[in-house]
């Protein structure tokens, strides 16, 4: 009889702390999410600046820019970035149809949309949106500004 006491008695203490517990269980969840956010705006950052110095560099072209297909991110495009080992995202990025200046001759300028994409395993995609100002031409071959 002791026995079965004694197993009431924890089913009890159980039941009383599952409703205690279970709140700070979701706000550490919260956080971890919170987190990889945060992660994610930064790492999108560093996409973002290391894009425009390739395109600062003439190793990303005019026509790539000019492509719009959406682009998985390439490790040189992380350089300088420690990825967590529990990243849950997929990155890419793709351009969007620029607004050009009206007429064609050379200099031509272009200011192009950017959306920097992390889509997790599960859940929703976040997006991060950049404008780039890309000038092709301008004097001195087809390297962009």
């Amino acid at each position: 009889m002791l026995l079965l006491e004694v197993l009431i008695a924890l089913v009890l203490v159980a039941l009383c702390a599952f409703p205690l517990l279970a709140p700070h269980f979701m706000m550490i969840n919260q956080e971890k999410l919170l987190l990889d956010e945060i992660e994610a705006d930064r790492m999108a950052n560093v996409i973002f600046t290391n894009l425009v110095e390739k395109m600062y560099n003439g190793t990303l072209t005019w026509e790539e820019i000019n492509s719009l297909e959406k682009k998985d991110i390439e490790r040189d495009l992380l350089k300088d970035v420690a990825i967590p080992k529990r990243w849950p995202y997929a990155m890419s990025y793709r351009f969007e149809t620029p607004r050009l200046k009206p007429d064609a001759k050379e200099p031509q300028y272009g200011l192009f949309p950017l959306w920097v994409e992390m889509t997790p395993q599960k859940g929703k995609t976040i997006r991060f949106f950049y404008e780039v100002f890309v000038e092709k031409g301008g004097g001195v071959g087809d390297e962009e500004s």
